[in-house]
């Protein structure tokens, strides 16, 4: 007989957390439940929405084209600020293809998941959902029963990005995420209850763990903290909301995943494009002596090679009016994909014959950016970037020619920060986010795992796997056997946000500190 599974996604955990909850006895009910966990690799970056993405893809960022809220598009891949919010990716999920296979699903508060599908069971969206949309729960007739609120409808909560929260209103925004919490899960049960049939496959997302990492993970381990009692009651109240859950939907396995893990939040913001300036890539003015480059003399002569050819280019070229702004001012467009990780972009259009540099000038100038990225010492000689790669290293599909040519990947204490007023290459960061993102999240389950580590888009391959349905082979998932594997079903068309939704949930965004 085939397995009832429940995956429970938990945002932002990792097995720090996990091991201080079990210790703890933070936890009981679901530290006792899940007794294997193993790392889970995030996507690159560490963000929310290309992690829940591939998770629910079964792909790599460069098959499903979400690298942020915002999506991409092959004129403009610079800037979040031109280009559309994402509403979901146009890659079935995995639980559409298990309700394809005739498996029922229950889908509860997933990210990126607007507009949901008609699927046999129900499926409530999460983050990223239009507050005035009405569609946002499938079946409609379910929206009376849930009294839902979506993770960014905290009312109140605001969350400046310079300075610190006050304890005043640390101690407010911490009750307003255990609200959402408590609400979450009551509506999230009343959906399970909703469907006549158990469905064999429920996915159910907390997301209001990101929130308490984000704001408070100086209080997270520190039991005599003046919040340890409020964040107590916050694990409380999630193990209590599990366990009701999973009373409800009476699975046979239980998974557990998380989209990234948290660690400490950097201390130094390090300006991209004032180092690329100090490199000779721009004309921009203002450097600091604070940092060692044996590269840029080489850079530089590099550079003044490569100009006269733009020049040549943008002459002769029918959008040299368009382009111009960028020859002046940039060859290479840096871009903080997020938090540590720094996108490297050349010609603004990629590496397409239409923009400012040939490929091959392209690749030179890339391979001169690396080079002076991987000899760049901070002030105590330590390397400020720990790793550099190529796009072709990090991603791979059709939508990756639209990614970042360059990712490189700094070391901590950095964050990265591009277009900052700041005249300083390193600077303090000042912002109420004490907590931020990490590569490795968690895979935790009921019984035994036949894995040392996966990856986050390995996670749709284990679980129609479990369920005993065939796993489409174009899926990069490794975690399952696809000899029986159905044709992937056809792409499901883009729907776009209206322009004042798009607006709402970008100051939403804003103010929960995901975009500046």
């Amino acid at each position: 007989m085939n397995p009832r599974v429940f995956v429970l996604g938990v945002d932002g955990l990792n097995e720090a957390i996990w091991r201080h909850l079990r210790d703890a006895g933070l936890a009981p009910f679901l530290t006792r439940l899940i007794t294997h966990t193993l790392p889970l690799q995030s996507t690159t970056p560490a963000h929310t929405a290309p992690a829940w993405t591939s998770i629910a893809t079964g792909l790599n960022p460069g098959r499903h084209g979400v690298l942020n809220f915002w999506q991409r598009t092959a004129t403009v891949p610079v800037s979040w600020r031109s280009c559309p919010l994402v509403t979901r990716a146009a890659q079935p999920f995995f639980w559409e293809l298990a309700h394809q296979q005739g498996v029922q699903v229950g889908v509860f508060n997933y990210p990126l998941s607007y507009p949901p599908s008609p699927v046999s069971g129900y499926w409530v969206c999460g983050l990223n959902t239009p507050s005035r949309a009405r569609d946002f729960i499938y079946p409609s007739s379910l929206a009376a029963e849930l009294d839902f609120a979506v993770d960014v409808d905290i009312a109140g909560l605001s969350l400046p990005h310079h300075g610190r929260l006050s304890p005043r209103r640390r101690q407010v925004a911490l009750r307003q995420i255990t609200w959402l919490l408590r609400n979450h899960f009551t509506a999230g049960q009343r959906a399970i209850a909703s469907v006549g049939a158990a469905p064999r496959l429920y996915v159910h997302v907390v997301t209001a763990t990101d929130r308490l990492f984000h704001l408070f993970w100086d209080a997270l381990f520190d039991v005599s903290h003046p919040l340890a009692a409020e964040i107590a009651e916050f694990w409380a109240a999630l193990d209590a909301g599990v366990r009701a859950w999973l009373e409800a939907a009476q699975p046979d396995v239980v998974l557990l995943v998380s989209d990234h893990g948290t660690a400490p939040a950097p201390q130094f913001a390090f300006s991209v494009d004032r180092w690329l300036t100090s490199l000779g890539v721009g004309q921009m003015t203002g450097t600091e002596a604070f940092l060692h480059l044996p590269s840029a003399t080489l850079l530089k002569r590099l550079v003044r090679r490569l100009l006269p050819a733009v020049a040549s280019r943008l002459r002769n070229g029918r959008e040299a009016d368009a382009l111009a702004f960028y020859a002046q001012h940039w060859p290479a467009i840096p871009e903080v994909l997020y938090g540590p990780t720094i996108g490297i972009t050349m010609n603004v259009r990629g590496r397409q014959p239409a923009g400012l540099l040939s490929p091959a000038q392209a690749d030179e100038l890339l391979a001169a950016i690396a080079a002076a990225a991987r000899d760049l010492r901070d002030a105590e000689g330590r390397n400020v970037f720990q790793a550099v790669r190529s796009a072709a290293e990090v991603w791979w599909g059709e939508y990756a020619a639209r990614f970042p040519d360059l990712v490189l990947e700094l070391a901590p204490p950095y964050s990265g920060a591009v277009g900052s007023s700041d005249q300083r290459m390193v600077f303090p960061v000042l912002s109420a986010r004490l907590g931020d993102h990490a590569a490795l999240g968690i895979l935790g389950a009921n019984r035994p795992l036949a894995y040392d580590a996966l990856v986050v888009w390995d996670v749709a391959g284990l679980v129609l796997d479990l369920l005993g349905a065939a796993v489409p082979s174009a899926l990069d998932s490794r975690a399952a056997d696809r000899s029986a594997a159905p044709g992937m079903p056809l792409p499901h068309p883009p729907v776009a946000f209206s322009a004042a939704d798009a607006d709402v949930i970008a100051q939403r965004l804003r103010r929960l500190g995901y975009v500046d």
